[in-house]
């Protein structure tokens, strides 16, 4: 959340350096825009990933490539589907003053960064790592979810708001004005990167603050830099469909998520499980970690479970309960075979496994 505010700062920096109007609006849609409020208040790692990109743009704009580069490098060491801005970041490199060798600076801080966070991954998996994912990508069915997500209210009016940009944004490209092209081709390349490997909707954050920009360039009127800060902040509150014209906005169904993940836990903690047995819990297993003072993955101290091992999962030390991500069939008969009883989560329930 610190990292989030800060990047909030670093935001309303840049609009002053790049000499944006409507800075104050602006930096209030940044801040409340829901995906980025929510995401700002969870474990994962996209908000991480802005807040570097938001922080190694302000430093392309002060010119200072090794700075910039090194905090390109932890945004895609954060989330790698960052490196999607890496070419247009080169070019904003590139059109401060036309050195090459501060966008080799720029290059060679972005990579090595990246090469170091990502090392650990290397030296465990090899280049398997990047390929691993525990389900099938969908586009449809993200593309679906991010839809329901912003509502149609918020769609329809953001997508009114672009094809009145057309016009003035089609000037800036003609005059290669470089701030839009440096926008425009980060919101290319991210959803290129997106259409590729589309597992999370999350994926297309880092296009909120560029898209935001590259409006507000094309949006002369003050109205309707407005109405576009309203149109992002409004699927906090209320999200709307055809089938549901008013429903519960963002925030609302992220706390009515959470409260139901809480529950689960509680319900899986307390489930009849017999001593000395395996429970197979899949992506409820940092909650158990988080929640349930009893388990861990060592002995003797409350410590949560290696997330880049998770089949070393948690323990209940006294009872000899082992709460696991995955185990494959193979694992789950030889752990039969050794006398443990196997459960596993399905429907929301725990249930004894005997295959």
């Amino acid at each position: 959340m610190l990292l989030g505010l800060a990047s909030i700062i670093v935001f309303a920096r840049v609009l002053r350096l790049w000499d944006i109007r409507n800075k104050g609006i602006l930096t209030i849609a940044y801040a409340f825009t829901p995906v980025l409020w929510i995401n700002s208040a969870n474990a994962m790692d996209y908000m991480w990933s802005l807040s570097f990109v938001i922080f190694s743009l302000h430093f392309v704009i002060k010119k200072q490539p090794l700075i910039a580069g090194i905090l390109l490098g932890l945004a895609i060491g954060s989330r790698l589907s960052t490196i999607a801005l890496f070419i247009p970041f080169a070019y904003l490199v590139w059109s401060q003053n036309g050195k090459i060798r501060d966008v080799a600076t720029h290059a060679l801080s972005v990579g090595l960064t990246s090469i170091v966070l990502f090392s650990p991954l290397f030296f465990r998996y090899g280049l398997g790592f990047l390929t691993i994912y525990e389900s099938e990508p969908s586009l449809v069915a993200v593309s679906g979810d991010i839809a329901g997500d912003f509502g149609l209210l918020t769609i329809v009016g953001i997508g009114v708001l672009s094809l009145a940009s057309i016009k003035p944004l089609f000037n800036q490209v003609r005059r290669k004005d470089t701030i839009t092209l440096f926008l425009l081709a980060g919101i290319i390349f991210v959803i290129l990167v997106f259409v590729r490997t589309p597992y999370e909707g999350e994926y297309l954050i880092p296009i909120i603050p560029l898209g935001l920009l590259l409006l507000v360039r094309a949006l002369r009127h003050r109205i309707l830099v407005m109405a576009l800060c309203a149109l992002l902040i409004l699927p906090a509150i209320v999200a709307s469909s055809p089938r549901a014209p008013v429903g519960m906005g963002l925030i609302g169904k992220n706390i009515g998520w959470r409260n139901d993940r809480i529950e689960l836990a509680n319900r899986i903690i307390a489930a009849p499980v017999e001593d000395h047995s395996v429970v197979v819990v899949g992506t409820m297993l940092p909650v158990l970690a988080y929640l349930a003072p009893d388990l861990s993955s060592r002995e003797g101290a409350k410590v949560m479970y290696d997330p880049n091992a998770p089949e070393k999962g948690v323990w209940d030390f006294e009872r000899e309960i082992w709460y696991r991500y995955s185990s494959t069939p193979e694992e789950l008969s030889q752990l039969r075979a050794e006398g443990f009883r196997t459960y596993r989560l399905q429907d929301q329930t725990i249930t004894e496994s005997e295959n």
